[in-house]
C-alpha cells in the first residue's frame, strides 16, 4: 500500500509540473504571519560580528523574527476604586542598528594586501539588494622558485524582490584571478636569456576571469496542496590570457508538493558546454549537452524518514548517452536527536570542465584534457547525532565507483634545452574510492566553537599506478573563541598526510614500472590565528598569522607554499541610515 502511494505522488508530480500554477491575486505583503525561506545573505550589525576568519565555518542558525506581540491590559478588581491608572506601554527588544557599509583593509609582508567594501540596504519587506568588492594579492616569494606574486579580486552586484508568497532574485558577478606559473628553480638554469624571455615574471603569468549573471524565481506558498517551484538561469563566460574560452548556461527547475503525508519533488535540468582554444594555428573546440530529470518522494514518521528517488541523464558530455542513478536515502532515530544511523546511494555525472578544473588547479594548461566523471555508484552510511545540545558529531563511510577520475600530473616541456614542469595537464582513469570520517562540532555562538574533521581515503585504479597529488589522510580544525566583549580568537590547523607526484625525472624518483616514475611529497602541516579587537564602536583591529611554523609544503609537484605571513588591519561599518520620526 505504501509503495502505491509513493508511485502515484511521482505520476501526479511528473504531470503536474508540466504547466505553472500561480495563486493570489495580491503580491503586496499581506497582514499575518509570513515564512520566507530565503538564502542568507550578511547584514551589517554593530550588535555582534562573526569573525571572517576561519571561512571554513558552516553553520546555519534559523531564527524566526516574526514573533506576534499581543498585549492586552485589564484593570484590577478591587473592593475599593482607585483613580483610573493609565496601564503602562510595553515595548518590545529594540532592534540592533545596521549600517549600509562595511570596509576592510589589511597589509602584511611579502607586500600582501587585503581590502574589502560591502554595500547594502537595511532591512526592508520589500527588497534585498546590494553590492561586494574583494580583493587579496601579494608580491611574495618563494625560495628556490620563480616569481609567485597572485592577486584574487572579485565583484558582485545582487538584487531580491520578495512579494507576499513568492523571491525574484539575481546577481551579477566578474572574478579576475591572476598568478604566476612559479614551479621552476630559477638557479638551475644557466643561462640568462632563457630566464628573462622565457620564464620571465610575465611570461609565466596567468589569468582566469569570469562574468557570471544569474537570475531566480522562487515560490513558498504555505498550502501543502499547491506546487511550489524553483527556476534558476546561470550564464557564465569565461576564459583566460592565453583565450581559451568557455561558454557554459545552466537551466534548472525544481517542483514539489505534498500528497497527503509524503512529499514527492521533480528536479530537471539543462547543462549546455562550449570550450574554445586557438593559439599558434590550433583550433579546439569542445561542446557538449548534459539533460536530467530527477523525480523523488519523500516519506516517513516521526522518527524515520526514506526518499526514493532517481537521477535520470542523457546528453553527449560523457562515454555514454544515457545514464540512470538511484538515489535513496533512510534515517532513523534510534534515540531522538542522540543517534541517528542513516544510509543511501546515489550517483552523479559532473562535468570536468575548463573552469572546473582551473578552479581545483590553476597550474593546468590552457587547453586541458576535459570530461565528465561519472560516479556510478555512490554507497554510503553512518550515524550522527548530538552528545550535547552544543555538541555534535558524525561518524561516515562511503564507497564510490567512479568512471573517468580526474588527476593531475605535470605537463613535460623544455625550454632551451632545460627540462620545465610548471603546468600541469590531467589524466583520467576509472576508480574505486573509500572514505572514512569522523567530524565533532562545537557551539556556543557567542562564545567558542570548533570544528574537527578526519578522513582516511583508500584509492583503487585501473590503469594509473596511484592516486597522483591525493593524499590519504586530511585532518582539518577550525575554532573561534570570544573573550567579553572586546576580543576574539580564531585558529585553523590542517594536516593532509604524504602524497605522490608522477614526474619525468628518474633519478631519486620511485620506480613503479612501465616507464613510470614518482616523487613523495611530505605531509602538510599548516597552522593560522587571528585576532580581532573591537576598540571603539564600528572599528576592529585585526592580525592574522599564516604558516605559523614556516613550513616549505608543496601544493602540487614543483609548487611549494608562501612562508610565514602575517597581517594587520582595520574594518569599519558606517552609513547609517537615518532613522524615521
Amino acid at each position: 500500500m505504501k509503495v502505491n502511494k509513493i508511485l502515484l505522488v511521482l505520476v501526479v508530480l511528473l504531470t503536474t509540473s508540466m504547466g505553472f500554477a500561480q495563486n493570489g491575486n495580491n503580491d503586496s505583503l499581506k497582514n499575518g504571519v509570513v515564512v520566507i525561506s530565503k538564502d542568507y545573505e550578511p547584514r551589517i550589525s554593530d550588535a555582534f560580528k562573526l569573525s571572517d576568519i576561519p571561512k571554513v565555518i558552516d553553520t546555519v542558525i534559523r531564527i524566526d523574527n516574526n514573533v506576534p506581540y499581543d498585549v492586552k491590559t485589564k484593570r484590577a478588581l478591587t473592593s475599593f476604586h482607585p483613580e483610573p491608572i493609565k496601564p503602562a506601554r510595553m515595548k518590545g527588544e529594540p532592534l540592533s542598528k545596521l549600517y549600509r557599509a562595511y570596509a576592510l583593509i589589511g597589509f602584511g609582508n611579502y607586500l600582501s594586501n587585503n581590502v574589502e567594501l560591502v554595500l547594502n540596504n537595511t532591512r526592508s519587506r520589500k527588497w534585498d539588494y546590494g553590492l561586494s568588492a574583494f580583493h587579496h594579492g601579494s608580491n611574495g616569494s618563494v625560495k628556490e622558485r620563480g616569481y609567485s606574486g597572485f592577486s584574487d579580486n572579485n565583484f558582485k552586484v545582487y538584487g531580491k524582490k520578495f512579494f507576499y508568497n513568492k523571491i525574484v532574485s539575481g546577481q551579477l558577478k566578474y572574478d579576475l584571478n591572476s598568478l604566476h606559473k612559479y614551479g621552476f628553480d630559477p638557479a638551475k638554469i644557466s643561462n640568462t636569456l632563457v630566464l628573462d624571455d622565457s620564464l620571465g615574471k610575465d611570461v609565466i603569468s596567468q589569468n582566469f576571469q569570469n562574468v557570471e549573471p544569474s537570475l531566480r524565481f522562487k515560490t513558498y506558498y504555505k498550502d501543502s496542496s499547491e506546487l511550489n517551484y524553483d527556476i534558476k538561469l546561470k550564464y557564465y563566460h569565461y576564459w583566460d590570457k592565453i583565450k581559451s574560452t568557455e561558454d557554459n548556461v545552466l537551466i534548472r527547475a525544481t517542483v514539489d508538493r505534498y500528497i497527503n503525508s509524503e512529499f514527492g519533488q521533480v528536479d530537471a535540468w539543462m547543462d549546455i558546454n562550449n570550450f574554445k582554444y586557438t593559439r599558434n594555428e590550433v583550433l579546439l573546440n569542445e561542446a557538449s549537452t548534459i539533460f536530467g530529470i530527477a523525480p523523488s518522494v519523500i516519506t516517513g514518521k516521526e522518527n524515520w524518514k526514506l526518499k526514493i528517488g532517481a537521477d535520470i541523464v542523457f546528453g553527449n558530455a560523457g562515454r555514454q548517452n544515457f545514464y540512470i542513478y538511484p538515489n535513496l536515502y533512510f534515517k532513523y532515530d534510534l534515540v531522538k536527536d542522540i543517534i541517528i544511523p542513516y544510509a543511501g546511494i546515489n550517483g552523479q555525472l559532473k562535468r570536468n570542465n575548463f573552469k572546473a578544473l582551473t578552479q581545483i588547479n590553476p597550474f593546468v594548461v590552457s587547453a586541458p584534457f576535459t570530461g565528465t566523471e561519472n560516479t556510478k555508484i555512490n554507497l554510503f552510511g553512518g550515524v550522527r547525532g548530538e552528545v550535547a545540545s552544543n555538541l555534535s558529531f558524525n561518524l561516515s563511510a562511503s564507497y564510490k565507483v567512479i568512471e573517468d577520475f580526474a588527476l593531475f600530473v605535470n605537463n613535460p616541456n623544455t625550454i632551451a634545452g632545460f627540462a620545465i614542469n610548471n603546468d600541469f595537464n590531467v589524466r583520467y582513469d576509472d576508480a574505486n574510492v573509500t572514505t572514512l570520517a569522523a567530524e565533532v562540532g562545537y557551539q556556543k555562538i557567542k562564545d567558542f566553537s570548533f570544528l574537527l574533521k578526519g578522513e582516511y581515503f583508500i584509492y583503487s585504479l585501473t590503469n594509473q599506478k596511484a592516486a597522483w597529488h591525493l593524499p590519504q589522510v586530511k585532518i582539518a580544525f577550525n575554532g573561534r573563541y570570544k573573550i567579553g566583549n572586546k576580543v576574539t580568537l580564531t585558529a585553523d590547523v590542517f594536516f593532509i598526510g604524504e602524497r605522490t607526484a608522477r614526474t619525468n625525472k628518474q633519478v631519486g624518483a620511485i620506480d613503479f614500472g612501465g616507464d613510470v616514475y614518482g616523487v613523495k611529497l611530505d605531509p602538510l602541516f599548516d597552522m593560522n590565528l587571528g585576532v580581532e579587537y573591537f576598540f571603539i564602536k564600528r572599528w576592529t583591529a585585526f592580525a592574522r598569522f599564516y604558516n605559523l611554523a614556516n613550513s616549505r609544503y608543496a601544493i602540487y609537484n614543483e609548487y611549494y607554499q608562501q612562508g610565514f605571513t602575517v597581517m594587520a588591519g582595520v574594518t569599519c561599518k558606517f552609513w547609517q541610515p537615518k532613522e524615521k520620526k
